[in-house]
C-alpha cells in the first residue's frame, strides 16, 4: 500500500492506465497524461478469473503493485516551474467470474496493497455481489467481447448508493467502431438507470497516442447519457470521488456510535452526568 493521499479540487483524473513489465511505455503514458494536465494517474495491474488461470484457493499467487514511475529530469523542472504536483496511484482490477473470484476480492481489500480495487464482472451473480463488497470501481466495458449480461436497474441504483462508480475505457472505443457501440449502449443503461451519476471514464491506454486530453474525454461521456453540465465530472469530480472513497476504506478503522435516550420522567437534564447509567451516551471504537 502506498502513501495515499487525497487529491486537490478540481484536479483531472485518469485511475486505469495499464502497468507491466515495459516500464518504458508505462513512463511515456504517464508523462503524455502529465502534459495533457492530469495530475491524478493510477496504475493498474490486471488479475483474472480463476477459470482462466486453472489456480484454485491457497494457489494464486496476487500480484504486487508495480514500482514508482521514475519521471524525466525534463518532465520535473516542468512540473516544479508550474508548481504542479502529480499524485501516481496503484490501482488492481480483478475479473469476477466464480465465487472464488469474489473470495479472491475480500482477501486483496484486507490485505490493502493496492491504492484503488476495482473488478470487472461477467455475469449476473457477480455483479450481484457487487453491492456487498466495499470496492472502488466496477468496471462495465468488456473489450472485445459482447457484455456478457444486463445489469438490471434496481441494482445499478444500489450500487449507486453505496458511492461505487462504473468505469468505460474510451481508448479500446477508439481502436474498434463495434467497441465503442456497445460500450456507449452499455453507459447508456447505466447512466439512464443512475440518473447520470457514478459515470468515470478513464483511458485504459496501451500505447500513449491513445491517450485523450479531459474535456475530450467528457465529451465522449455525453454520448453516454451524461449531462452536458456533468460531462468533465467523469475525469475530474466523480474520479475524485472515488479515490476518497479509497481512501477512507483504508484509513477507516474505527466509529462512535451515539445512542439518544429519551426522557423518561419529563425533566430537563442539564448534562449527560446527570442519566442514570443505563441511559448515558454510549461510544464504541
Amino acid at each position: 500500500m502506498l502513501d495515499l493521499r487525497l487529491p486537490d479540487h478540481g484536479v483531472y483524473c485518469d485511475l486505469n492506465v495499464p502497468s507491466d513489465n515495459n516500464t518504458v511505455n508505462t513512463k511515456n503514458k504517464v508523462q503524455m497524461l502529465i502534459s495533457l494536465g492530469y495530475g491524478v494517474i493510477a496504475l493498474s495491474t490486471e488479475m483474472p478469473s480463476t477459470t482462466k488461470t486453472g489456480k484454485t484457493k491457497g494457489k494464486e499467487n496476487y500480484p504486487q503493485p508495480q514500482p514508482p514511475v521514475v519521471l524525466d529530469q525534463d518532465v520535473k523542472d516542468q512540473l516544479k516551474r508550474d508548481k504542479r504536483k502529480v499524485l501516481v496511484l496503484t490501482r488492481i482490477t480483478i475479473e469476477m467470474e466464480n465465487n472464488e473470484d469474489a473470495i479472491k476480492v475480500r482477501s486483496i481489500l484486507l490485505n490493502s496493497k493496492f491504492d484503488i480495487v476495482a473488478v470487472r464482472p461477467k455475469n449476473d451473480k457477480m455483479f450481484l455481489n457487487c453491492k456487498d463488497l466495499p470496492i472502488d470501481i466496477i468496471c462495465m466495458d468488456s473489450a472485445a467481447e459482447k457484455m456478457p449480461f444486463i445489469p438490471k436497474p434496481n441494482l445499478i441504483k444500489q450500487v449507486v448508493g453505496r458511492n461505487v462508480y462504473f468505469e468505460f475505457n474510451y481508448s479500446p472505443m477508439i481502436r474498434d467502431d463495434v467497441i465503442m457501440q456497445r460500450t456507449i449502449m452499455n453507459g447508456l443503461r447505466v447512466a439512464e438507470a443512475g440518473k447520470g451519476k457514478n459515470v468515470l471514464l478513464s483511458s485504459g491506454a496501451l500505447v500513449p497516442m491513445e491517450i485523450r486530453g479531459p474535456r475530450d474525454v467528457g465529451n465522449m461521456s455525453m454520448l453516454m447519457g451524461v449531462q452536458q453540465n456533468r460531462a468533465i465530472d467523469s475525469v475530474q469530480k466523480n474520479a475524485r470521488s472515488v479515490v476518497v472513497h479509497a481512501y477512507t476504506r483504508v484509513t477507516a478503522k474505527s466509529a462512535a456510535v451515539i445512542q439518544y435516550s429519551p426522557l423518561e420522567d419529563g425533566k430537563k437534564r442539564s448534562s449527560n452526568q446527570d442519566l442514570p447509567e443505563s441511559k448515558k451516551v454510549k461510544l464504541s471504537a
